[in-house]
């Protein structure tokens, strides 16, 4: 049988300490993404006109839009869609929930 010493015995607490100091940040921050995403999905299903600054895929810098929510859904693939008219485009779009930046109500 192997003899631990105290000095190998407290690097092993520390590096568990570590480990669930890590995973309690990364609860933290997937609860505030939850809470966001809440927000976010309270906010469009009121279907007031909101601003959402939208990334698509491929581009380095999002773009504002200015949106009117008609629908929340989930796609075939899993993601979470936005039915909306689009004042830039006049006319209807979906827009993926996670390149979404921001969002805010318009005034």
């Amino acid at each position: 049988m192997k003899k631990i010493s105290a000095i190998e015995m407290m690097t092993a607490e520390m590096a568990r300490a570590g480990d669930l100091e890590q995973k309690a940040q990364e609860a933290l921050s997937e609860a505030q993404t939850a809470r966001k995403r809440a927000q976010s999905f309270g906010i469009l299903a009121s279907r007031v006109p909101v601003w959402i600054l939208y990334q698509k895929e491929g581009q380095d810098e999002g773009e504002a839009r200015l949106i009117e929510p008609e629908d929340l859904f989930e796609s075939e693939e899993g993601y979470l869609m936005v039915k909306a008219f689009c004042r830039k485009r006049k006319a209807m779009r979906t827009f993926r929930l996670d390149r979404m930046r921001g969002l805010k109500v318009a005034q």
